[in-house]
């Protein structure tokens, strides 16, 4: 089904006589060689060449002459019986230091290439990407890929089980990707002078990418006896439908947990739990007081509960550290000690990696789970860094590699643990087979900064989804963020939604449970309709049509999708009449017409939403806006509502941003009569329309519009701002009804004399800036605002500033923490005036709650 052509030891092209379609290139790329300690890397390019034909196909011959002697690739290029491309390699050098030995291709335009790495993505030759170097088993998650053409396309695999670490190598070049696929020696590389690769596998395929997955799941199924591991997985792992991730030390949040989602069908993941704390001092696993009476709690109220344990983690202090030593992993390149290590900490977290190849640490790790799970009875484990396996430097340990070790790990630990289900951060071939549960990474997604590539994000593809579940049921990463924090959060869910990822709550409060707002109304009643339905992947080709991001059958056997429509993502369910929308995200538009609304939003009229940024994705909910409240009724369409904050009753102020140099005129309602209108901090009269409809002209720029609506007695002089005068808030492009604190634990020590002498507390989120704010009326004379901002932020710059009337009158980037500046601000221009001052901070794209202060701030 394959016919190949070569050129110069190389591939250059592949026709899919299936479909009659070629993948092909001008020119050979230099991507077939070797690596090779003392000669680096040495390519077709730079070889002397030979190639002879063999029974059922080719085989070619590359020499190079490196600095330290000569070495020689063979590969060989086969026809199966099945018409199916096979490829081998055999290295020699008269040196050891090998290496790997590659052999790759270029991929030109109009075809895709679907990657089952860090989740599964998608590249195409015009997609903006830096080169990729991805290890197997991990990041490059099973040991295939698939390449995909308008008719069809081509899967190509190893056929290994665990032998052979492996290589992936992806980068543009000259409008193609090139690929190349490695592999891998066994460390140490020092005496290795022969080697034979893995062989590889090239299938022709006919339609739709689903079908080449469906080749390669079906080899797995095989290959790896997966019917006889998953009946290691607990029975009651097919009720999950939605996973939470709390440290069940809030025993009012679980009870609101357990009024809004189904317990039986609800996993809590609690990474803290331990007594020395999180990541500290591994192999101890002795829970914190109190801890087992929190879990008997939760388990009797239904609830599964999952503990996060480490499955090769040992730090250097614990006393099991000297006897383990020797098993301690190497890097394969350089034979350092591998460790774990966060600086973000005080004191900085470091433990070393220990070979799970090692009988002595499995049987040591087995028992301490088995002691844990005899004190606590959790129903699951989550096994932290179990795809992370090291091609280690010191070779094989007890026989066998970090592979065949993890999998005997895992597969001894449910011997010894019948009942308890296993758990895994990331996933692959290799971890997948015994874990009923894996938490999924996102490429292009930063946890810990919160900083996220929208492209790679929206690469995301259910190409490793398609392979790995339903044996393996998918959940979200420990570092994905509380739904508050809005962005961050869409850019996780733009990915999952395409993966086909349990609905996941991270760090929810006890507030947002029981009182949530518009918001999480919205994403309850979505996890609640996975809980009612029982969702389960469905990967019928016949049956992804265009549009399709993920598709489900229920349990009573309807159809589901993730659909990507003009007006953004909506969760779907097929119905007589056609599709019901569940839930959606509204992105890439500047205005939809949509039934429901955008919970916070203040731009509408009746169906349609308007003044959006295409480069955000907006929450939806069914309940239909407010039309008797504050809210724009027009705005033109080359203006976008940037930001939005209000106090109820009191004051409101939009910040508009034009794409053009033009002017505009925004239309209101406002149920009260605004008192005074500010644009930019300068008073502006409105044009009336009607009875509670007013016009503002915009100006062509950034501007700010600012109305108050409530009237205050005269401020005598003179006077200081407490904290009670300055509920704390967010700006952000929605309404915010109420600041989450999420995050708990993370608030500096204050004591009562810095909280009296610097009050003003603000905690600078990713998704916009928070701030503290006061309205006043001021007397006619002279005046003046003093005060002081302090960065309680370490090694990160905080930008303080402050606002009189929307016009930004001073800032500040603190760079240090402790460091303060000092402020001085006229306030003549508004004497006896009305005025909105707002105290803000904003730090950058994290989510980690850093705080700043204000203090001693005085209007004389």
């Amino acid at each position: 089904m394959i016919h190949a052509g070569m050129q110069d030891g190389a591939l250059l092209r592949i026709v899919n006589k299936l479909v009659n379609e070629t993948l092909a290139t001008d020119s050979v790329p230099p991507l077939t060689g070797i690596r090779h300690l003392r000669d680096g890397e040495l390519w077709n390019d730079r070889a002397r060449f030979e190639q002879r034909t063999v029974r059922q196909g080719v085989e070619t011959v590359l020499r190079w002459q490196g600095r330290s002697a000569e070495h020689q690739l063979t590969t060989c290029w086969h026809s199966s019986p099945e018409g199916d491309l096979l490829v081998t390699q055999r290295a020699e050098c008269e040196t050891g230091g090998l290496i790997g030995m590659q052999w790759g291709f270029a991929i030109p335009t109009g075809w895709e290439l679907l990657l089952p790495v860090l989740s599964g993505f998608r590249l195409t030759p015009e997609m903006d990407f830096d080169p990729l170097r991805l290890e197997y088993p991990y990041p490059w998650e099973a040991q295939a890929l698939i390449i995909s053409g308008r008719r069809g396309g081509f899967l190509i695999h190893a056929e290994d089980d665990m032998q052979h670490f492996k290589r992936l190598f992806v980068q543009r070049q000259g409008g193609q990707i090139w690929l190349g696929l490695e592999s891998w020696c066994h460390a140490p590389f020092d005496g290795i002078q022969q080697a034979e690769s893995v062989r590889w596998r090239v299938r022709a395929y006919k339609g739709h990418w689903l079908n080449a997955a469906a080749t390669y799941r079906a080899w797995m199924e095989e290959r790896f006896g997966l019917a006889a591991c998953r009946r290691l997985h607990p029975d009651w792992v097919e009720d999950i439908q939605t996973v939470v991730i709390d440290n069940l030390d809030d025993p009012e949040r679980l009870e609101a947990l357990a009024q809004q989602l189904p317990p039986r069908q609800t996993l809590i993941y609690v990474p803290a739990w331990r007594a020395r704390g999180y990541d500290r001092y591994y192999p101890d696993y002795t829970p914190r007081e109190g801890f087992a009476e929190q879990v008997r709690r939760a388990r009797e109220m239904g609830f599964r509960v999952m503990l996060h344990v480490n499955y090769f983690g040992c730090h250097m202090e614990h006393p099991d550290y000297e006897r383990l030593r020797d098993y301690h992993h190497l890097d394969p390149l350089t034979k350092e000690p591998v460790h774990w290590e966060w600086r973000g900490e005080d004191p900085p977290i470091k433990f070393a990696y220990i070979n799970p190849a090692a009988k002595a640490w499995r049987e040591l790790f087995i028992e301490r789970m088995a002691e844990l799970c005899r004190r606590v009875q959790p129903d699951a484990l989550h096994i932290d860094q179990s795809a992370l396996i090291v091609n280690d430097g010191r070779g094989l340990v007890d026989g066998m590699n970090a592979m065949q070790g993890n999998l005997a790990l895992h597969r001894e630990l449910l011997e010894a643990l019948p009942g308890v289900a296993l758990s895994g951060e990331g996933l692959s071939e290799v971890t997948f087979r015994y874990e009923s549960f894996a938490q999924r990474h996102v490429w292009g997604l930063d946890s810990v900064s919160a900083y996220f590539v929208p492209h790679h994000i929206a690469a995301a593809h259910p190409v490793s989804s398609s392979l790995f579940s339903p044996h393996t049921r998918l959940y979200g990463y420990l570092g994905m963020i509380n739904p508050f924090g809005w962005r961050v959060y869409s850019a996780w869910r733009t990915a999952y939604d395409r993966q086909g990822i349990l609905p996941t709550f991270a760090w929810l409060e006890t507030e947002q449970l029981a009182q949530p707002d518009g918001v999480m109304r919205a994403l309850l009643e979505e996890a609640r309709w996975f809980a009612q339905r029982r969702p389960q992947p469905h990967f019928a080709p016949e049956e992804w049509r265009k549009g399709t991001l993920f598709l489900y059958r229920t349990a009573e056997g309807q159809l589901a999708r993730y659909y990507q429509n003009a007006a953004g993502v909506s969760l779907q369910l097929r119905e007589t009449k056609g599709w019901k929308t569940v839930s959606r995200r509204v992105e890439g538009v500047k205005r939809a017409r949509i039934g429901g609304s955008i919970p916070g939003w203040l731009a509408y009229r009746g169906r349609e939403v308007f003044g959006l940024n295409p480069t955000i994705a907006y929450p939806w909910s069914p309940e239909p806006p407010d039309r008797d409240a504050l809210h724009l009724r027009y705005l033109p369409e080359h203006f976008r509502l940037s930001a939005v904050c209000l106090q109820k009753g009191q004051w409101v102020c939009f910040s508009f941003e034009p794409e053009e140099a033009v002017e505009g005129v925004a239309e209101l309602f406002c149920p009260l009569p605004p008192l005074q209108a500010y644009l930019d901090g300068e008073p502006v009269q409105a044009e009336r329309l009607a009875p509670r409809r007013y016009h503002y002209a915009l100006p062509p720029r950034v501007c700010r519009l600012v109305l108050i609506f409530a009237q205050r007695a005269p401020l005598p002089l003179p006077s200081s701002l407490d904290v009670e005068a300055c509920p704390l808030q967010l700006e952000t492009d929605r309404v915010v009804e109420r600041l989450v604190q999420y995050g708990h634990g993370m608030l500096p020590t204050v004591t009562p004399e810095e909280r009296a002498r610097l009050g003003l507390f603000a905690q600078p989120l990713h998704d916009g800036r928070v701030f503290r704010a006061v309205l006043l009326h001021l007397p006619a004379h002279a005046l003046l605002l003093r005060g002081r901002g302090r960065s309680l932020l370490k090694g990160t710059p905080l930008r303080l500033s402050v606002e009189v009337n929307g016009r930004e009158m001073w800032n500040q980037t603190l760079t240090s923490a402790g460091e303060q500046a000092s402020f001085e601000i006229p306030l003549r221009e508004w004497g006896g005036q009305a005025v909105l001052l707002r105290f803000l901070a904003q730090a950058p794209a994290n989510y980690r709650l850093f705080p700043a202060q204000w203090g001693e701030v005085k209007i004389g």
